[in-house]
């Protein structure tokens, strides 16, 4: 009973954790990360259960390395921003934002290459 209950309200609150009430530095970093998350998951990539994020991160660099020192950015920005005790400041939200831009545009770009 107890189970059919977790995964009940596991799934009505989406595949992330909620980011309401988060200090907004932090927030913008584990938003840019679920994004990630999202886009690896898209393109059949998704993160194991049981891979933290820096694991995760080693496997996206294997896949795409074009993509990884903004993977190592992204992911840095988002285990201090959500482990960490103090919340990220604006100039590293602005990097970890670049980043993800650098890394999402890259990863366009091939999904374009590849259908064509």
């Amino acid at each position: 009973w107890l189970r059919r209950l977790r995964r009940r309200s596991a799934g009505m609150l989406g595949p992330f954790l909620s980011l309401e009430g988060e200090v907004s530095g932090r927030q913008a970093i584990r938003a840019i990360y679920q994004a990630l998350l999202a886009a690896a998951q898209a393109r059949g990539h998704p993160r194991p259960r049981q891979r933290t994020p820096l694991e995760y991160q080693h496997d996206l660099a294997s896949t795409w390395p074009e993509v990884g020192p903004a993977l190592d950015i992204v992911t840095d920005g988002y285990v201090q921003a959500r482990y960490g005790e103090d919340p990220p400041e604006a100039s590293q939200v602005e990097q970890v934002r670049q980043a993800w831009e650098q890394a999402r545009a890259i990863l366009e770009d091939q999904d374009g290459r590849a259908a064509e």
